[in-house]
């Protein structure tokens, strides 16, 4: 994502899909990282819609310049908070940081589309064409990605 000082910004790896709508995931599939990982990936199991919830993150990170669950360096505790239901964007808001995000809370389109990424659970988070044609994403073509 960003180096130290935010003058470079690096496209990650998103995780690891399955092709089943659910699948007992393989050690190597949770070999991620968990600030990235939605609920079901943290449990071990996979489907497409993991990526979805890791793009959310993307999308949050991009929009405010901080990582999701930023003060939270324990991974055992960044986990139980993913289980328990906060979400990065849910995080983000109740956080000191809530400032930084003011171009996410003065676009509901934005707002939205990460609602959207990061439903807890995976059956209710939209496939990614689904997302596409949310009114975030108006005025693109899939050519455009």
């Amino acid at each position: 994502m960003f180096n130290a000082d935010y003058s470079c910004i690096k496209l990650i790896d998103l995780g690891v899909s399955s092709k089943l709508d659910k699948t007992k995931a393989t050690k190597a599939a949770q070999g991620g990282t968990p600030r990235y990982m939605p609920p079901e990936q943290l449990d071990g199991n996979l489907s497409f819609k993991v990526d979805i919830w890791s793009l959310g993150c993307v999308l949050l990170e991009f929009g405010s310049a901080i990582r999701p669950y930023e003060l939270i360096d324990n991974d055992v505790a960044l986990s139980m908070t993913i289980f328990r239901g906060l979400n990065p964007l849910d995080y983000a808001l109740g956080s000191d940081n809530a400032d930084k995000f003011d171009m996410v809370m003065d676009n509901p389109d934005f707002k939205s589309v990460l609602e959207a990424c990061f439903q807890h659970n995976y059956k209710v988070r939209p496939s990614a064409e689904e997302l596409f044609n949310h009114p975030f994403f108006k005025g693109y073509t899939n050519t455009d990605f």
